[in-house]
């Protein structure tokens, strides 16, 4: 999906968030829940100025204003469905007039529909 995700995967154990040589790491990103096969679900990467990297069009403003807003939390639900396995994503917790929603709101439709074509390609 475009980057990486290093942790031991184990409730309440930090994560470091890795995308195009960027390693992100904040005791704030953490494991909330982890149920093998089934459920994943970790607090949204911390807002630093080195996202300016891979994304340089984000402004010292705009990534200061995110970095301000509670974390917001990502969920990964996976469940058998006859002969094919459903994934649900959700990404919750956001503050009304979230500014981290609006940055990431382009950004998950194309990361699954990347997976998405992974995953047929492959079969």
């Amino acid at each position: 999906m475009g980057h990486a995700i290093e942790s031991e995967w184990q409730k309440g154990s930090s994560y470091i968030w890795v995308e195009d040589g960027l390693r992100i790491e904040d005791p704030d990103q953490v494991i909330v829940e982890s149920d093998p096969y089934q459920r994943l679900a970790f607090t949204f990467h911390a807002f630093t100025p080195e996202l300016r990297q891979i994304a340089p069009d984000l402004s010292e403003e705009t990534i200061g204003a995110a970095a301000a807003e509670r974390r917001s939390r990502v969920s990964f639900d996976i469940e058998p469905v006859e002969d094919r396995v459903k994934l649900t994503v959700t990404h919750d917790g956001f503050d009304p007039g979230s500014i981290v929603r609006e940055l990431i709101a382009h950004g998950w439709p194309l990361k699954l529909s990347s997976l998405k074509s992974g995953l047929e390609q492959a079969d």
